[in-house]
């Protein structure tokens, strides 16, 4: 089992998603919820429109099992749409896979529209 810290930067951005500051982020919330300090990785120049699946970090995505953690600050790091959010929440809840995003909690497909 693992917990793994995802930060997307895109350099056009300006908006407080700085590596450090995602990075800072998902440490405070990996111990708010007594999770295990996770491996962070990074994409970086890597716009919200392209598939989690199609960015750099993809073979972690591909490599994760059940037990594992995704942690990211906003939910939008990983997901451009409500759409694949929904799709990708719903192969890992099939897969034993969590999603943890800061100021969210655990985020899951049944939640997802609460958010």
């Amino acid at each position: 089992m693992k917990t793994i810290g995802y930060c997307r930067v895109n350099d056009s951005e300006d908006n407080n998603q700085s590596y450090e500051g995602q990075e800072h982020a998902i440490a405070d919330l990996a111990d708010r919820y007594h999770l295990d300090q996770p491996m962070v990785i990074l994409d970086q120049r890597v716009n919200a429109a392209v598939p989690i699946l199609d960015r750099p970090t993809a073979p972690v995505f591909r490599n994760l099992n059940q037990g594992d953690i995704v942690v990211v600050t906003t939910i939008d790091r990983l997901f451009s749409s409500y759409k694949s959010a929904q799709e990708m929440l719903a192969v890992w809840k099939r897969a034993g896979i969590r999603l943890f995003v800061a100021g969210m909690g655990e985020v899951t497909v049944e939640n997802l529209n609460y958010f």
